[in-house]
């Protein structure tokens, strides 16, 4: 009688604890596949600025990221996917020196937190999912909360006359530049290797240039001197998506010799030479 009872004891507990596993709720995978609008947070507020151009919107599958910029479209097929603590991110290399992650910022209102790490800077966005838009207020854009977007759009132009000359300087495709007379004589041509490149509206004998790699941007003025175009400064803009962070540097170079990714390492470099001395 004792054995039997014992049994059927341990046959009741076994019972209960395979009834706890397979009430156990299944580990959650986060996903943000779905098409995604940018909004500005302040506080706990969320809208967006309307600048009267299209707002930067992203669409997510498992494993590919479409992000629609002011200027220009980024899109990559990710060489991986990780999950950590709710949050997704989407790897291009297998390096992991760049990326895009998300994780809910406010998952009632569907808005989420965007962070964008690309050559050692991060930027940071929020967005909101499709299904949450309408209920985001609008809000008409002031000089300040668009002066970003007008910088890389409605001060861009595919041409511009240079001083008095009779000289124009050409936006040739998306990465070359040409300096070519009234006559129609090509002066002078330059591409740029993974850059894209735009006019900005600056009168005087210069080739005002704003060059864009990347979620990075320069504005770079170039200057006759002899025979040369010889920059002065050049403001850099690391976060050129959505980001007003920028930094100007006294740097000289000819447009002949100027190359984005060393021009820029001055600038990354100093970063890092002030972050180890603030940490000292």
């Amino acid at each position: 009688m004792t054995s039997t009872h014992s049994f059927k004891n341990a046959l009741f507990i076994g019972l209960i604890a395979i009834l706890a596993i397979s009430c156990k709720p299944k580990e959650q995978t986060e996903s943000f596949e779905g098409s995604w609008t940018e909004v500005t947070k302040a506080g706990n507020v969320y809208q967006i600025i309307d600048c009267g151009t299209p707002a930067e919107n992203m669409k997510l599958t498992a494993d590919s990221v479409h992000h629609q910029g002011i200027m220009e479209d980024f899109d990559f097929k990710a060489n991986h996917v990780k999950q950590d603590n709710g949050a997704v991110t989407y790897y291009p290399d297998k390096e992991e020196a760049s990326y895009y992650k998300f994780a809910w910022a406010n998952q009632q209102k569907g808005i989420v937190k965007c962070e964008i790490s690309e050559s050692g800077t991060l930027v940071t966005k929020y967005l909101v999912n499709k299904a949450n838009l309408g209920n985001i207020k609008k809000v008409k854009g002031s000089e300040a909360d668009c002066g970003e977007q007008e910088r890389l759009g409605d001060e861009a132009t595919d041409s511009l006359k240079l001083g008095v000359g009779k000289n124009t300087l050409y936006v040739d495709g998306e990465d070359c530049i040409a300096i070519r007379t009234s006559g129609g004589n090509q002066v002078y041509e330059r591409c740029f290797e993974n850059c894209i490149v735009k006019l900005r509206h600056v009168e005087g004998n210069v080739l005002p240039l704003t060059l864009i790699s990347g979620v990075a941007s320069m504005d770079i003025d170039f200057y006759a001197e002899g025979d040369q175009w010889v920059s002065k400064s050049v403001t850099y803009f690391p976060g050129r998506l959505g980001s007003e962070l920028k930094t100007t540097q006294p740097i000289q170079v000819s447009i002949k010799d100027f190359e984005f990714a060393t021009i820029m390492e001055k600038f990354t470099d100093e970063d890092k030479v002030s972050t180890d001395t603030t940490q000292q």
